[in-house]
């Protein structure tokens, strides 16, 4: 199936995400030597380290990719944490019943 430009019924499909270069300094200069820890979303709680903020346009870093949707907002388990604990039991599930 095929959908074509500016018809209706057809869903709009977003570009795609260019990434940007957001890094952590206690000033952009800092931020745009050391190219230390991204912080994509633009927020200065993203910063681990205490005084950095979030800079944008660190132009001597790299392109940043936005981050990858956790499974919890793709609509399957209720968290990753949840998904791996799931899968750890059933593992053990199978094992006991290899065992026993």
């Amino acid at each position: 199936q095929t959908c074509y430009a500016n018809v209706a019924g057809c869903p709009e499909v977003p570009p795609p995400d260019p990434g940007n270069r957001n890094y952590c300094g206690v000033s952009w200069k800092d931020a745009n030597s050391q190219c230390g820890q991204s912080c994509y979303g633009g927020t200065d709680g993203e910063c681990s380290t205490p005084g950095q903020k979030c800079w944008a346009d660190a132009s001597a870093c790299l392109v940043v990719s936005p981050p990858s949707v956790p499974m919890s907002l793709r609509g399957g388990a209720e968290s990753d944490t949840q998904m791996m604990l799931d899968a750890e039991n059933i593992a053990n599930e199978k094992q006991d019943q290899f065992i026993g």
